[in-house]
């Protein structure tokens, strides 16, 4: 391979071979690293490892891609394939001797650390580099760190690669605004100079200046047809760009489904002006600038066009961007209305001011991308399916889009991060409301930790993602958790959206009690949004109402009506309006659409909708059917109300009352003796006669035989009827955790064992991911639940690498496999 060694590259490669001991670099694509590793290649065997984020933790993956990096490399198979890490690592060890002089090349090493900590120790037989792009790099003595200060170009460096074509100032003034920074700054160059910007090396992929000359027109065939439409997209930008037109409908899926918009974005506006025109390639620049954030200044260049030409698929792009709600639909319509593709008939769906319509059109949309085969356009489509839905109130029909679109997301090894977190965050809301929230929390709370440490453009979803986590937390009783978040996101959202996030907080305040806090915050909103449009507006009333629902009722109802009958309004707003209205006046009259939606919630929705239990409690019986006016409640954390009282009763009481609630036709006081003591004599009849009659003060029971006298709802019991339905994901949620987990009473230990074999029976044989998932994390060592999870489990499932390493834990603690 032939490279022009420039003055910047020659003294980061003498650097490099000088090195004694092995190099970290950060700075990533724009300060040239990638241009580094390639010229290593140039001069010695080089060994690339490029990591993926999917490869975090999956060692056979590492492996994979050690053994395959270094055996192109060679030349020869030296690495076997399908192995742990660790195995072909002490694999490479011993085959040192025939190895020679090589580099080793690791890009996102953070995302591999045990890797690197492996190859290390190799380091007197190879020259190790390492790419830190996403992390924190090691602090390790035996490292030396190459970062932007070293990688950054001088200006004498420069001039020498600008080669005299730009005027002093105006090469120090890009060389100034690049900050040195060498792809960068060569991007700026080749702009003024008109010339293609440069194609980054990736490993195993380079398309050199040389290999290109010799016959681009044949190369870009040969990427076409074996699918590699990314490196045919930057052979032709760089070489060809009278062909970008013919093949941009072709190619650029490819960056959209790998999420890689900022390098479609570079390399569609490095392209000559002339080649920038036409729909498709406009609308690919559109789409592209939209995602970076530059959008902008292309918008007048796109309405010129549409206003010439018809353009559906460009129309429809601009649609979805420009900010005039009136004129999105216009546009949506226009564009499906002249051709109908999955693209037009989805910005049509989503805009759609009649929903139910909306719903018809994007299922149109979905059919057709189906029909394309198409799985980028499919999941994007069914995501805007299950948000019309969410917004009419059909939560368990948009919990099952949701799931179904991030399945196939994660089925078809999509990339675009942004639109699967979309996806899942609306899933999440739709579980909640359903009381699907077995295992939701950790999910929830891991993806915003990692969301956490991205750059401001994630923002928004960051907000989304802290209002799903500050719901959950609502639900589950964590309500200082809940109000950290929802305080966090209604300080950190822009003015019109301060009604959408008010609401949460007030619902948490009134949980705490705090509700003249609670109308301070809502006053002020409704303040900061009032003449706004309504869906900015209304639910900021809405938060307003709430809050002076406990502190002023007659000034409540006025706020509150007017959101309930909005049917433009998101439904869990016009729920929650109802509750309050019917908690002030239990005569309000509901409307229909809102009274079907009852049967939707789940006791986790109606909780996140109403307020404080003891307000709400006879309009929870109402809405969920609960009118036992005893509940009993021992899958986990155990609870006993009576009559909306919670009591306070001692360990042995709530043995008594789980097993008269296990058998309510009734219990000797002998029987009930032998449950709680099997034949332990040294409780005597008497003793326990006397603590009946203690507990019969607090609940009604009768005289022997002794049984309930009231009716009553049993959590256990509840979880037994849904695991006989096969409503595995609802029971689940129930089971938090076995019955009185703490108990040795002998009846209470056979009902235990019962309904812990039975959840876990029933579950095996649902080969339902999730719920096997949750299983697997409650009961960390059941090697026939982790198996089952691992044989369904979809192989691009993110949480695969975890699966899997739990299994190998394992078989390594248990010697699983001699069984």
């Amino acid at each position: 391979m032939s490279y022009t060694v420039t003055v910047w590259l020659d003294r980061l490669l003498k650097r490099v071979f000088a090195a004694n001991k092995p190099l970290v670099f950060t700075g990533g694509e724009s300060y040239g690293v990638p241009f580094v590793l390639d010229a290593v290649a140039s001069r010695v065997p080089l060994a690339w490892v490029d990591l993926q984020v999917a490869d975090a933790g999956d060692y056979i993956a590492q492996g994979n891609r050690l053994a395959v990096a270094v055996n192109e490399a060679l030349g020869v198979t030296l690495l076997p394939q399908a192995l742990p890490l660790h195995y072909v690592i002490e694999v490479l060890k011993s085959r040192l001797d025939h190895v020679g002089q090589l580099a080793i090349a690791v890009s996102n090493a953070d995302f591999a650390p045990l890797l690197v900590d492996a190859l290390i120790p190799l380091k007197t037989r190879l020259t190790l580099l390492f790419d830190y792009r996403h992390g924190a790099t090691p602090l390790k003595s035996n490292l030396e760190h190459i970062d932007e200060s070293v990688l950054s170009l001088t200006l004498v460096e420069a001039h020498a690669l600008a080669d005299n074509a730009l005027d002093a100032q105006t090469l120090e003034n890009l060389w100034r605004s690049s900050a040195g920074a060498y792809l960068t700054f060569m991007t700026g160059l080749r702009r003024l100079r008109n010339e293609p910007t440069p194609t980054v090396p990736a490993a195993g992929k380079t398309l050199t200046r040389d290999s290109v000359a010799v016959a681009p027109e044949a190369l870009l065939k040969v990427l076409l047809e074996s699918g590699r439409f990314v490196e045919a997209l930057d052979l032709a930008v760089m070489s060809l760009p009278g062909q970008v037109a013919d093949i941009i409908d072709v190619v650029a899926p490819a960056y959209q489904e790998q999420g890689l918009f900022h390098r479609l974005h570079l390399l569609l506006e490095s392209l000559d002006a002339v080649f920038q025109t036409g729909e498709s390639v406009l609308a690919w620049r559109l789409l592209a600038a939209y995602y970076v954030g530059e959008h902008a200044a292309l918008l007048p260049e796109v309405e010129a066009f549409l206003a010439a030409h018809e353009a559906p698929v460009l129309r429809a792009r601009y649609a979805g961007i420009v900010r005039d709600p009136e004129k999105q639909f216009t546009e949506a319509k226009r564009a499906a209305g002249f051709h109908s593709t999955s693209l037009t008939l989805f910005q049509y769906g989503r805009l759609h001011p009649d929903h139910q319509e909306g719903i018809t059109i994007l299922r149109a949309a979905l059919r057709l991308a189906e029909t394309q085969h198409s799985h980028y356009d499919a999941a994007r489509n069914a995501g805007a399916l299950a948000e019309r839905l969410i917004h009419l109130g059909r939560y368990a029909e948009a919990a099952d889009w949701s799931e179904w679109a991030v399945r196939l997301f994660d089925k078809a090894n999509l990339k675009d991060g942004p639109r699967r977190l979309r996806l899942l965050n609306n899933w999440a809301f739709a579980r909640i409301m359903i009381g699907q929230t077995a295992g939701l929390y950790d999910e929830i709370r891991e993806t915003l930790t990692h969301l956490s440490y991205l750059q401001d453009s994630m923002s928004d979803l960051v907000v989304l993602f802290r209002s799903t986590l500050a719901d959950l937390e609502l639900v589950l009783g964590h309500t200082e958790l809940a109000e950290e978040h929802a305080e966090k996101n209604l300080t950190q959202s822009p003015r019109l959206l301060l009604g959408r996030y008010s609401v949460p907080l007030v619902r948490v305040l009134l949980e705490k009690g705090a509700v003249t806090l609670a109308v301070r915050h809502a006053e002020r909103v409704a303040r900061l949004t009032a003449g706004e449009a309504p869906r900015y507006h209304q639910p900021a009333q809405l938060a307003l109402g709430m809050a002076l629902a406990f502190h002023a009722p007659e000034q409540a109802i006025p706020l509150l009506t007017p959101v309930m009958h909005d049917r433009d309004l998101l439904a869990h707003y016009r729920l929650t309006a109802a509750f309050y209205l019917r908690y002030l006046d239990a005569s309000t009259v509901v409307p229909e659409d809102i009274l079907e939606l009852y049967g939707q919630l789940s006791p986790s929705g109606f909780k996140l909708l109403c307020g404080p239990d003891e307000a709400f409690r006879v309009l929870r019986g109402d809405v969920l059917g609960e009118i036992e006016p005893l509940q009993i409640r021992v899958l986990g954390n155990a609870s006993v109300f009576y009559e909306g009282k919670r009591l306070n009763l001692s360990s042995g009481a709530l043995e008594i009352l789980v097993l008269l609630a296990c058998n309510p036709e009734g219990l000797s006081l002998e029987a009930l003796h032998t449950k709680l003591y099997e034949d332990d004599t040294r409780v005597k009849l008497s003793s326990l006669r006397s603590s009946v009659s203690r507990l019969r003060e607090r609940v009604p029971i009768s005289s022997s035989p002794y049984r309930i006298m009231v009716p009553f709802y049993f959590d256990a019991k509840h979880c037994m009827a849904l695991l006989q339905q096969e409503k595995v994901r609802e029971a689940l949620d129930l089971y938090q955790g076995s019955i009185l987990a703490l108990s040795d009473a002998p009846g209470v230990r056979e009902q235990r064992g019962q309904l812990d074999e039975f959840v876990r029976q029933v579950v095996l044989r649902s080969n339902d991911v999730e719920a096997l998932m949750v299983m697997c994390q409650r009961w960390q060592d059941d090697y026939e639940l982790w198996t089952a999870l691992e044989r369904l489990m979809l192989k691009n499932d993110p949480r695969r690498a975890l699966v899997k390493a739990r299994l190998t834990l394992l078989r390594k603690e248990f010697d699983w496999e001699a069984y």
